[in-house]
């Protein structure tokens, strides 16, 4: 009788620790699920997305709808290669502004200061990491103001946690919303994301325009020479971009000399 009450112990004693590691497993999975990530390993993840797309070539319709420029839509031949290289091809005139195209996303994370982790957030059922950050100046090709008091740029980046792609930007010029990005991926390849529709929406009233003393230029990427410039007005700015890429070929080797001409054009 002994010897069963002490294997009754023994089995209740099994049970419990039993109980007990699968508790603080669980409680390990739910920390790991609140806890954010670091920069750098947001940085990583997304480094190694963009590294599996060497090259590329896709079909790009481009519908332009702002008073400063009037375009009907268009059909563009885009390629790319690693790590910057772009060409476009079209019948006439078309413009795509840069910020539409392939983009370093660890590149544009390094050219902001004060680069934090704000929380998580919803975009189309999918989980994101929002991160926030102040443009450095210096790492742009127009300084957006011109006095101390202007304030500066700051972005709001929305990442998605399991495609480690950036699905929107946010630019603010002090509490004033004046550029949005946002794309819809697509799933080119196993595990390889490239954009399937971007929207790129602008706003620049009359008391933002007053305070960029200093804004000169902005680029476009053209189908004529690679360079189509717009200088400042003191009118209000608005309109959208939208860009829908279809038939991506993917990883083909694409050889330098396709992008030569675009470079002694710039």
């Amino acid at each position: 009788m002994k010897k069963m009450d002490n294997q009754k112990t023994g089995w209740n004693y099994t049970v419990i620790l039993i109980i007990i590691f699968f508790i603080c497993n669980w409680n390990s999975e739910i920390r790991g699920q609140n806890s954010s990530p670091s920069i750098d390993e947001i940085k990583i993840k997304l480094s190694d997305q963009y590294a599996l797309v060497n090259d590329y070539s896709v079909t790009v319709n481009v519908a332009v709808n702002t008073p400063r420029l009037r375009m009907p839509g268009k059909r563009v031949k885009l390629y790319f290669k690693q790590p910057d290289q772009t060409k476009l091809e079209a019948k006439g005139f078309a413009v795509i502004p840069k910020n539409g195209l392939m983009e370093n996303p660890v590149a544009l994370l390094d050219n902001l200061s004060e680069l934090t982790i704000l929380g998580r957030g919803i975009e189309n059922d999918r989980d994101h990491w929002i991160l926030t950050g102040v443009l450095i100046p210096d790492s742009i090709q127009f300084k957006p103001w011109g006095s101390s008091d202007a304030g500066g740029l700051s972005l709001q980046i929305w990442i998605d946690q399991e495609q480690w792609t950036i699905t929107q930007t946010k630019t603010f010029i002090d509490s004033s919303q004046v550029l949005l990005i946002r794309s819809d991926y697509l799933e080119v390849k196993a595990g390889i994301y490239l954009p399937e529709t971007t929207l790129i929406r602008f706003e620049l009233d009359k008391s933002i325009l007053k305070k960029m003393e200093d804004f000169s230029e902005m680029e476009f990427s053209t189908s004529k020479s690679g360079k189509n410039k717009f200088h400042r007005s003191i009118t209000p700015t608005e309109g959208t971009i939208t860009l829908e890429f279809s038939d991506y070929i993917l990883n083909k080797g694409l050889p330098d000399e396709l992008f030569i001409e675009d470079k002694k054009n710039d």
